[in-house]
This record gives structure tokens, sequence and C-alpha cells, in this order.
């Protein structure tokens, strides 16, 4: 500098004098005359260190970022700077790469569909999500799925539950309802004149049943009856087919299959004509 005066510039201990500092913030040049960047800076040696590490630090800083392409670019260099950004972000490099979340067991009846989880793999990568944030989403997903999933079921147990109880009091209902029709020892008789219709007229798969469950020794448990195929309310619809169809010799007769249990002539005779009265 023209006329530069070491003394107005230096202390003897080489420290820059007020004039010093000065000087470097009018040498910075416009827009810095307010800065305080020079205070921490108390001589020439301390300024070109401060200048050095400077640079070293913007050369680092530059190091790691990623530059964007110009506008006009060619397309693998834009496709690579992409790349680049989706590898920073933590996206892997393809779809293949999305690790999902896995309960270690799932409930009854549920089961994982690869087509869903292959769609999801196609979003993220489109998206370049990264791979901890897909994770962390499966894993959301998964336990939503869970929970809905064992709703649902406990509510169609539910249903069922409440289903089966209706039914129930419906079948309790006809069963004693025929016991307030046949009393006492109508019950057990009315229901062998059934079985006699039931081993002409019933299908073979339901006389199996019937044989199987012993029905003409267990003539009075309705339950029985309604565990082999007849409910209450068909087993007074063969009593009537039977008093209807089925001879007075027919309805005394024998079990079906050789057992016995023939009803005296006087029942034979109110059995097949309940309106006549036979007292007289």
């Amino acid at each position: 500098m023209d006329g530069f005066d070491a003394g107005t510039v230096f202390n003897d201990d080489g420290s820059f004098t007020d004039t010093g500092k000065a000087s470097l913030v009018t040498l910075a040049g416009e827009g810095h005359s307010e800065t305080k960047v020079f205070d921490d800076i108390p001589n020439y040696g301390a300024l070109v260190k401060a200048y050095a590490d400077t640079k070293s630090a913007y050369g680092k800083k530059l190091e790691n970022v990623i530059q964007k392409p110009a506008d006009d670019a060619g397309d693998d260099v834009k496709a690579a700077y992409k790349a680049e950004i989706a590898k920073a972000h933590g996206a892997p490099p393809d779809a293949s790469g999305y690790k999902f979340y896995k309960s270690e067991t799932l409930p009854e009846g549920m089961e994982r569909q690869q087509e869903i989880e292959d769609t999801f793999r196609a979003v993220f990568d489109k998206h370049k999500a990264s791979a901890g944030l897909v994770e962390e989403l499966s894993e959301v997903f998964e336990k939503l799925q869970i929970k809905s999933f064992t709703d649902l079921i406990e509510a169609n147990k539910q249903i069922e539950a409440t289903a089966n109880d209706e039914k129930q009091k419906a079948i309790d209902t006809s069963h004693t309802a025929l016991k307030d029709l046949w009393k006492g020892d109508d019950l057990g008789k009315n229901a062998r004149i059934s079985l006699k219709a039931l081993d002409i007229f019933g299908s073979d798969e339901l006389k199996k049943k019937i044989a199987d469950a012993k029905m003409y020794e267990n003539a009075t448990d309705l339950a029985a009856w309604h565990a082999a195929g007849v409910p209450a309310e068909t087993l007074q619809l063969f009593y009537n087919v039977a008093l209807k169809t089925l001879s007075a010799k027919v309805l005394g007769g024998d079990e079906p299959g050789g057992g016995g249990g023939a009803l005296t002539d006087k029942d034979k005779a109110a059995k097949m004509y309940p309106n006549t009265n036979f007292e007289v």
C-alpha cells in the first residue's frame, strides 16, 4: 500500500494497533464496515491462520455437497444426481432392498399377501423413501392389520355366540311346547310312533343317524332327537304322518329293527282315531 507505515499498523510485539484493525475493516471493502470478524484477530499471523482455516473448512464442506446438475445436463448426469440424493436419504438401490417389519406370530387364519407387499415396495422405490422410514411404517401397518383382524374375529365370535344363544332358546322353547303337548308317558309313546313313520319315509342318512343315536331307547330325549336331525316340530310332523298313513298293525308293531314296545288295542285305536270316544 502506498504510504504504508508499519508503526501505525503493528505494535512492537507484532499485534495490530487499533488503526491496524480499522484498516482491516477498510480493506475488507464495501458491505463489511460493521463487521466484527477482526476483533479476535490479534496479529498478522492469526489473520493468515484464520484465512487458511476458513479455506480448508470451505473445501471440506464442498466435498460433502452433492452438486445439482445444470438444467441442460444430460439424462445420465441427472439420473446419477438423483441416485446420490436417494442414497444420501437412506433409500436402498432398488425395491428389493426395503425391509418390512413382520410380527413373529399372526392370529390364526391371518395371512400376509406377497402381492400387497410388492405393491408397497414399488411405491416406496418410486419415491425413494428411506429404508428406516419404510421399516417403521411397515411396523405400524402390520400392527394395525393384526388389531383389525383380531377385532373382526372377536366381533364375529360375539355374533355367532348371540346367534347360537337365540337358536338354543328357540330349540328349548320348542321342546317345552312339545312336552306340554305330550305330557307324561305320551312323550315316549308318541315319539316312538313318529319313529315308525321315520323308519318308512325318512332318508337313509336320517335313518342311520337315528339308529346310531338309539332313539327308540332314548325316545324322550328331545335334545338327542334334535342332534340326530329331528327337531321337535319334525318329530310332531312324523307323528301326524304316522297316524294318517300307517295301519294299527304297524303302529302297534315292534320297534323298527326288531325291538319291543307294542301298543295296546285301545292305544292303537286312540292314536288312529283321536276324535273317537272309546269309553262308551
